[in-house]
C-alpha cells in the first residue's frame, strides 16, 4: 500500500472529504496561532512573554477543568440517535460546559496572580474570560463534528486566530499592556462563541428532542487531570525558576502546541467513528489511529532535532536560542504526546476510572520530577520530564486500552460497562 493511501485510509478521507477540509484548516489556524506567538516574542519583553505563555497554560488548564466529560459523552450520545443534532444532549452540553467554566476560571485568576511577574489581575481576568468562552463554544464543535457538520469550524478557527493575530500584533506594537492582549483573546473568542451558538441553536430548533447526556461520571475528572498533567510544569516553572526560564520554555513549548494540533484534532475526530466500530475491529482501529498520529509528528522532530538555534532564533529571536536543549527534548516528546491523546480519549471512553488512575500516577511523577529538576535546570528539566513522562504514560495507557479491547473481543465482560457502550454514557 503507498504512504498516501495508508494515510487517506487513517483519516478516512475517500469518505469524508469534509474532514479533510476541518484537519486543514486546523492546520491552518495552528500556523496563524505560530506566527503570533512568534510576534508577540519580538513584541513583548521576556517578562511580559513570560507571563503570556503562563496565561495560555493556564486557560489551557481552565478549558479542560470545564468540560465535564462533554468530549467524550455527546459523541456518544450521537452515536446512539437517528437524528442529525439530539437538541436536549447539545443543549445539556453547553450548559454543563458553562458551569465548569464559571467554576474553573476563579481558580485561573487566582493561579496566575500568585506567581506570574506581573501579580496583574486584569491580564488573568481576560484569559479567564477566554477560556469560559472557549469552552462553551468548544461543546458546539463537539456536536457539530459529531453531526458530520465540519465548515462552521473550518471556517472559524483560522478566522479567529486571525482576529488575535491582528489585535494581539496591534497593541503590543503600540505600546499596549498585555492586559490588552489578554482581553484580544476574550473578545476573539466571545465573537466565535455567538457564532457557533447561533448555528447551533438553527439546527436544535429544527431536531427533535432525541436522547439526552447520562449522569455525570468518572469522566467529570478525566480531561482536568490529563491537562493539569500537561501544563502544570509550566506554572511549576514560574513558581521555582526565572522569568527568563520561564520565557525560554513558553517560547519551546509553544511551538510543540502549534504542532500537535492537527494531532489534536485526530483524537477529537475518533470518538464518533470509535463508538461505531464493531468491537471485534476496535483493536486494529485504535492501532492505525494512534500509529497515524505518532506519524503525523516525525516530521516536526526531525526537523527541530536538527535545526533547533537557528529555528529558534529566526521565528522568536536571538534571546530565545536558549531555549534549543528543551525544544530538542520536547521535539522527541512530540510523537509521544500525539500517541498519547489518541489512547487518552480512547481509554477515557472505555474505562475513564483506570485512565483517571493512569493519569493521576503520571501527574504525581511529573510534578515530583519537575519540582526536583527545576531549580538546577530550569527549562530544559521540565522538557527532560515531559519525555519521561509521556514514555511512561504511552506504555501505561496502551496496556490497559489494549487489556480492555481484548475484553470486548472475547466477550468478557467489562468492569465499567456503562462507559463501554457503542451508545450513550450512563
Amino acid at each position: 500500500m503507498r504512504p498516501d493511501e495508508s494515510l487517506k485510509r487513517f483519516f478516512l478521507l475517500r469518505r469524508k472529504p469534509k474532514r479533510a477540509f476541518l484537519v486543514g484548516g486546523r492546520v491552518v489556524a495552528s500556523a496563524i496561532s505560530a506566527l503570533w506567538i512568534f510576534v508577540a516574542a519580538r513584541l513583548l519583553g521576556l517578562d511580559e512573554f513570560a507571563d503570556f505563555a503562563l496565561g495560555l497554560a493556564l486557560a489551557g488548564i481552565a478549558v479542560q477543568v470545564a468540560d465535564m466529560g462533554v468530549g467524550i459523552q455527546l459523541p456518544l450520545a450521537f452515536s446512539s440517535s437517528e437524528h442529525d443534532m439530539p437538541a436536549v444532549a447539545t443543549r445539556q452540553a453547553f450548559l454543563r460546559r458553562l458551569i465548569g467554566a464559571a467554576f474553573a476560571a476563579p481558580f485561573l485568576v487566582v493561579a496566575f496572580v500568585t506567581v506570574s511577574t506581573s501579580h496583574s489581575v486584569a491580564v488573568a481576568s481576560g484569559f479567564a474570560v477566554s477560556s469560559i468562552a472557549t469552552s462553551v463554544y468548544g461543546a458546539g464543535y463537539v456536536g457539530l463534528r459529531a453531526a458530520g457538520a465540519y465548515g462552521v469550524e473550518t471556517v472559524l478557527e483560522p478566522a479567529g486566530r486571525v482576529l488575535v493575530l491582528a489585535g494581539g500584533a496591534y497593541l503590543a506594537s503600540s505600546g499596549w499592556s498585555l492586559s490588552w492582549i489578554a482581553w484580544s483573546y476574550a473578545l476573539a473568542d466571545l465573537t466565535t462563541l455567538c457564532v457557533v451558538g447561533v448555528v447551533v441553536a438553527r439546527r436544535c430548533r429544527v431536531a427533535p428532542a432525541g436522547p439526552r447526556l447520562d449522569r455525570l461520571t468518572w469522566l467529570i475528572a478525566a480531561g482536568p487531570i490529563g491537562m493539569v498533567y500537561w501544563r502544570v510544569d509550566i506554572w511549576l516553572l514560574a513558581a521555582l525558576a526565572t522569568s527568563v526560564q520561564v520565557a525560554l520554555y513558553g517560547s519551546a513549548y509553544r511551538l510543540l502546541d502549534a504542532a500537535l494540533l492537527p494531532a489534536l484534532v485526530v483524537a477529537q475526530l475518533f470518538p464518533a467513528p470509535f463508538a461505531r466500530c464493531p468491537r471485534e475491529r476496535r483493536r486494529e482501529f485504535v492501532t492505525r489511529w494512534v500509529g497515524g498520529a505518532a506519524l503525523i509528528l516525525l516530521p516536526f522532530t526531525l526537523v527541530v532535532l536538527a535545526f533547533a538555534e537557528p529555528l529558534l532564533s529566526l521565528l522568536f529571536g536571538e534571546p530565545f536560542v536558549g531555549a534549543a536543549n528543551a525544544l530538542r527534548l520536547l521535539a522527541i516528546a512530540a510523537p509521544l504526546s500525539a500517541a498519547v491523546f489518541v489512547l487518552t480519549t480512547t481509554l477515557a471512553t472505555l474505562d475513564a476510572r483506570a485512565y483517571i488512575y493512569a493519569a493521576g500516577i503520571a501527574l504525581v511523577v511529573n510534578v515530583i520530577g519537575n519540582m526536583l529538576l527545576l531549580p538546577r535546570f530550569g527549562a530544559s528539566g521540565a522538557a527532560a520530564m515531559t519525555v519521561a513522562s509521556q514514555a511512561g504514560l504511552v506504555c501505561s495507557e496502551w496496556m490497559l486500552v489494549r487489556r480492555r479491547l481484548r475484553g470486548d473481543g472475547h466477550g468478557e465482560t467489562n468492569p465499567h460497562p456503562e462507559l463501554a457502550t457503542s451508545g450513550h454514557l450512563r
